[in-house]
């Protein structure tokens, strides 16, 4: 997995987020101890799908890693052992404005990928019939076991904000069992 550097999320959608040294890394705590419910920061909102479908493929890749690094800074040390199998996650995008409903839920993908494990390398070969190792979720936390409806339950809400200063998104995964999942 590539790191980004300083000057790939500056040029990314999610500029102004820096990247942590990540050399003195501490064990993931216990999910018995987080009472089965994490909750994190991001200090920008997540972009919208409007902006992303606008960006270039290497600009969308860049984002994408760019906020995979800002979960993984804002996550350092809070992870569970295991990704939670059954999840509800809540995102609150805080921003200036008020966004329409599909431009929400849909720029919250590449958030969610994040929270997935890393999946494993497999090859394609599509188009010319050449080799390519493709590896699902790079940018993976392990934090949710899977985003399919039957594991996770998705509440995406949006809360205006008077200034830039106040603008953040907020996450927060909570673990459920098969009884408060239903």
């Amino acid at each position: 997995m590539v790191r980004p550097n300083q000057e790939t999320l500056a040029s990314a959608p999610l500029a102004g987020l820096t990247v942590q040294s990540m050399d003195a890394v501490q064990p993931p705590v216990d999910p018995i101890t987080l009472a089965g419910r994490l909750t994190f920061t991001i200090p920008k909102p997540t972009p919208l799908v409007n902006v992303l479908s606008r960006l270039h493929w290497q600009k969308l890749l860049q984002a994408n890693r760019a906020l995979g690094a800002a979960v993984r800074v804002a996550t350092h040390g809070k992870r569970p052992l295991k990704p939670f199998p059954l999840a509800r996650v809540e995102i609150e995008r805080r921003s200036i404005g008020v966004p329409d409903h599909d431009g929400l839920v849909g720029g919250v993908k590449a958030l969610v990928d994040a929270l997935l494990p890393p999946g494993k390398p497999y090859v394609t070969r599509k188009g010319t019939g050449k080799a390519k190792w493709v590896l699902p979720h790079p940018t993976g936390q392990s934090i949710i076991a899977d985003d399919n409806p039957g594991c996770l339950q998705l509440v995406v809400t949006s809360t205006r904000v008077r200034t830039k200063k106040e603008q953040c998104t907020v996450v927060t995964v909570t673990a459920l069992t098969p009884a408060d999942f239903n």
